[in-house]
């Protein structure tokens, strides 16, 4: 997607700029891009645009290993197949409420760590984590692949569920 392309030079030309470079001239460049932002159709650019930054701050600042991810459009493919994969919620339970994957366990990630052996008889099976935007699901996918599961995280999370 070439709107992909320009988003993300332009953000690596922000975060990776001159040191000396001005203040001024790395605002120019955060403008540009919500120029381009505010350009495009926001129903379908927004999603792309959140999860971008997310991706950024998390390579930036998440530190660990990656984490292995799925789109939404494969998993719902992965759904209709006869194999199908556990499906995690590590939002919490207000989050839950109002809008799930159907079939899916809930578990907030803050309870993971000590609710983890609720997992125990799905270590044989792949576990598809998933939250709002996929932050928390990734520190979730981390935690479980530590320990030893097959684990995925829904790239988006919610916000690219429809």
């Amino acid at each position: 997607m070439k709107t992909e392309v320009v988003m993300n030079l332009w953000i690596m030309e922000f975060f990776s700029g001159n040191p000396r470079q001005s203040v001024v001239s790395r605002l120019h460049l955060r403008s540009k891009a919500f120029r381009l932002y505010n350009s495009i159709n926001n129903q379908k650019f927004f999603p792309f645009f959140v999860n971008t930054m997310l991706n950024l701050l998390n390579n930036l600042f998440g530190g660990g290993s990656s984490v292995a991810t799925i789109s939404a459009q494969e998993l719902k493919e992965q759904l209709q197949s006869p194999q199908k994969p556990v499906l995690l919620d590590v939002r919490q339970p207000e989050e839950h409420k109002q809008k799930h994957i159907p079939n899916s366990l809930l578990i907030p990630l803050g309870d993971l760590q000590h609710r983890i052996k609720e997992l125990e008889k799905y270590k044989n099976k792949e576990i598809i984590v998933y939250c709002a935007s996929g932050a928390r699901s990734s520190s979730a996918c981390r935690m479980l692949s530590a320990a030893g599961y097959s684990v995925r995280n829904l790239n988006g999370g919610m916000m690219m569920w429809r």
